[in-house]
């Protein structure tokens, strides 16, 4: 509508202008009739000029309309607009898989422990020897029997101990590994069947702050009973040194977890950011796993109902006395005592890297040699000296020590 009323109104404008014109030409003839030829010539000029630019003249347009708040939206325009030049974007960040927060720490729980561990990182293994860490199952609670046989006693079932041993030596049982759930016999002198292992390896312990520790304090934490306990062999080989973040048991991971974690805490080892997080995770799923027990940590009572049968005393008969009437025995008729060689010692193996977690029964390989007189810790072991006498760790009426003597 608006297009058509400018339309109109310029058509308008054309024929005034028309008029305009034709009256200018009677005024001209007028003129020429009345004043003669060159002053109308003149004027004609002026006169023509003056229409002309009256026709060309731009008429004033009308004030457009005020569109109201009612006015529709305008039309969208047919010509198409020129778009912006594309300026260059970065490409998008990926966004970081969301990980799950650590809960709360309740009080006396594993994972209020953890947070109280310090985080740092792994110091080099410079230096580190099992002998760093002292005498293998030295008993240090002093009840009589070495670590060794103080955790076969708490971690089997169906125990038998050997005679005269008053509950102490382990010789038989049976084992649910903890760490796999495996059932397995157990049965003293056989290799490759129970071992016992130090949940806190003794190569792990020395990375992160036991080579600081004195001597005393090292061979407290290798036969502390918190630390050890009795698995399969293929459990201890898989596992070998490797710390919560390297290596988990199949089965029961938040009581392995929880039960690191108590010995880290009690002997102030630090843990990796690795380590940490990887315990963190586990405990995630079991917040209120606790440390260990007091039941756990406490050796067994000495039970001398376990103890197998002593074997009963062989009769021997008295040698009778020689007669005068028997012939005297010529030296060369003496019978020769039989030549016995020594055994040759066993070629031993290459320990696994780190084999302070491989703690092999002292009979698997053989008879332990031992100096007669010297201190020993398990009462009724048994070994024998470098000429070959058997020997047995008890004491006599007049010491009451535990040292190596001539077996019975």
């Amino acid at each position: 509508m608006e297009r058509y009323f400018d339309g109109a109104r310029w058509t308008n404008h054309i024929r005034q202008n028309v008029d305009t014109k034709a009256a200018t030409k009677r005024k001209v003839n007028a003129v020429l009739l009345a004043a003669g030829a060159p002053i109308a010539a003149l004027l004609v000029v002026a006169m023509v000029m003056t229409g002309i630019s009256a026709a060309t003249a731009p008429v004033a347009a009308e004030p457009a309309p005020v569109a109201s708040e009612a006015t529709p939206a305008e039309a969208p325009s047919a010509e198409p607009t020129r778009s912006s030049a594309p300026s260059a974007s970065k490409a998008p960040a990926p966004t970081p898989t969301p990980t799950r927060a650590e809960p709360a720490a309740k009080p006396g729980t594993a994972l209020a422990l953890l947070q109280e561990l310090i985080v740092k990182g792994r110091a080099p293994k410079t230096g580190y020897d099992r002998d760093e860490y002292g005498q293998r199952w030295k008993d240090i609670d002093r009840n009589g029997c070495g670590q060794r046989d103080d955790v076969l006693r708490r971690d089997l079932e169906v125990i038998t101990t050997k005679a005269n041993t008053d509950g102490c030596v382990v010789i038989a049982g049976a084992l649910t590994d903890p760490y796999s759930g495996v059932v397995m016999s157990f049965e003293k002198g056989q290799a490759g069947m129970v071992e016992i292992d130090h949940v806190v390896s003794l190569s792990d312990a020395w990375q992160k702050g036991a080579q600081q520790w004195t001597e005393t304090k090292r061979e407290k934490f290798a036969n502390s009973f918190l630390n050890l306990r009795a698995v399969t062999e293929s459990s201890n080989a898989s596992k070998n040194a490797g710390d919560a973040a390297t290596w988990l048991p199949a089965i029961n991971q938040c009581a392995y977890v929880a039960w690191q974690i108590a010995v880290k805490h009690e002997f102030e080892l630090w843990v990796t950011k690795a380590e940490r997080d990887a315990m963190s995770r586990v405990l995630t799923d079991c917040v209120d796993e606790k440390p260990p027990t007091p039941k756990v940590l406490t050796p067994p009572a000495r039970d001398k109902t376990t103890d197998e049968p002593a074997p009963k005393p062989k009769k021997t008969e008295s040698p009778k006395p020689k007669t005068s009437e028997e012939p005297q025995r010529k030296k060369s008729d003496e019978p020769k005592p039989e030549h016995t060689e020594k055994p040759k010692p066993k070629k031993t193996e290459e320990p696994r890297e780190d084999d302070e977690d491989e703690e092999e029964d002292e009979e698997e390989s053989g008879p332990q040699v031992v100096h007669p007189g010297s201190f020993c810790g398990s009462a009724g072991a048994e070994g024998v000296s470098k000429k070959g006498v058997p020997m047995e760790c008890k004491t006599t009426d007049e010491d009451d020590r535990l040292r190596w003597r001539r077996a019975d």
